[in-house]
């Protein structure tokens, strides 16, 4: 863990989920931290690897912290696409468990698939998470909360910034980045007094507004 204060620039680095079952066969492309951390590492209630926790001093329950993300660079040469039944954009179509590993191109920023087709990188901060209400408990990063987590939101990129509401003395930052990624970011937070209290729901969802996506529409 390290300290901070508001306004701070932190850099981190941060390996991929997966674990053994994802590394490709050539080992050599695996860095010497992914394998650390494979190897030595306690899996906790999420799936993801997370770097951290960052301690902001001063920011306390109520407060709102402000992350602007500044930078996102490659720091590994391979990654991996995997096919898991019953998720994914297309479920139905592919049903066989199924694992490819792309040869990353950090110079051009292009992914390169294992018959030579070629797609641009668009780097982006998979989950960002802050420390939950004490009283929820431990929580996975794998669902999204009011703590951040497992966004996958496309326009979490370099030259974006990013709100969430401060549960715990310091947040807590943890970051994750898809395999290909490490990054800079800013920290800023906002007293409670300066802003209206929007209190917590007890139940972890993102509060009254938040609603449920319509049932995906099946095939004939």
């Amino acid at each position: 863990m390290i300290e901070i204060d508001s306004g701070d620039t932190v850099a981190m680095a941060c390996v991929p989920a997966g674990g053994t079952p994802s590394l490709p066969a050539d080992r050599s492309q695996v860095p010497e931290l992914y394998r650390q951390a494979i190897e030595t590492l306690k899996q906790g209630p999420g799936a993801h690897f997370v770097t951290g926790p960052v301690f902001v001093r001063g920011a306390s329950r109520g407060d709102t912290l402000q992350v602007d993300i500044l930078e996102a660079t490659r720091n590994m040469d391979g990654g991996f696409t995997t096919i898991l039944p019953l998720l994914g954009t297309l479920p139905e179509e592919f049903t066989d468990y199924e694992t490819i590993h792309p040869r990353i191109d950090r110079e051009r920023g292009a992914c390169v698939l294992p018959l030579g087709a070629e797609l641009p990188l668009a780097p982006l901060f998979g989950v960002i998470d802050i420390a939950p209400p004490p009283e929820w408990g431990a929580c996975s990063t794998n669902i999204p909360r009011a703590f951040g987590g497992n966004m996958e939101n496309m326009e979490l990129k370099p030259g974006t910034t990013l709100y969430l509401p401060v549960s715990t003395e310091g947040a807590f930052v943890l970051r994750r980045r898809r395999p290909w990624r490490a990054g800079r970011w800013r920290g800023l937070h906002q007293r409670a007094g300066d802003r209206p209290r929007r209190p917590l729901p007890a139940d972890g969802t993102q509060g009254p507004t938040a609603k449920m996506p319509p049932p995906r529409p099946q095939r004939t």
